[in-house]
């Protein structure tokens, strides 16, 4: 799996890798993970449901870094995209619809 690949290469590299999900099922999503990801050791996992945004997801895996440190972020949603770009401008964001093996830089119209 490229993606596996992927994400063992970055955690190799040093990066911190976390997941942030607004769903209301954090027990199928850590099943989804496990599967779909076999072997990735998550920083921190921060699955819950949020009304629009995941500031507080990004907030509660990074810390005050996040204001202050170059972070990547994925998301299939451009809405959570822009509003990271407005909230995080070290930010780098992939807009990611179909999963983080084809994403695109999301570029937020400033």
């Amino acid at each position: 799996m490229p993606h596996t690949h992927m994400l063992h290469e970055l955690a190799r590299a040093g990066h911190q890798l976390h997941v942030c999900s607004r769903s209301s099922e954090p027990d199928k999503c850590k099943e989804l993970l496990d599967v779909a990801f076999p072997g990735i050791l998550w920083k921190s996992l921060q699955i819950y449901p949020t009304p629009r945004h995941k500031y507080t997801h990004v907030m509660r895996a990074l810390g005050k870094s996040a204001h202050t440190e170059t972070f990547w972020f994925f998301d299939d949603e451009p809405h959570i995209l822009q509003h990271l770009a407005d909230t995080f401008p070290k930010a780098t964001l992939v807009h990611a619809p179909n999963g983080i093996i084809a994403g695109e830089l999301f570029l937020p119209p400033r």
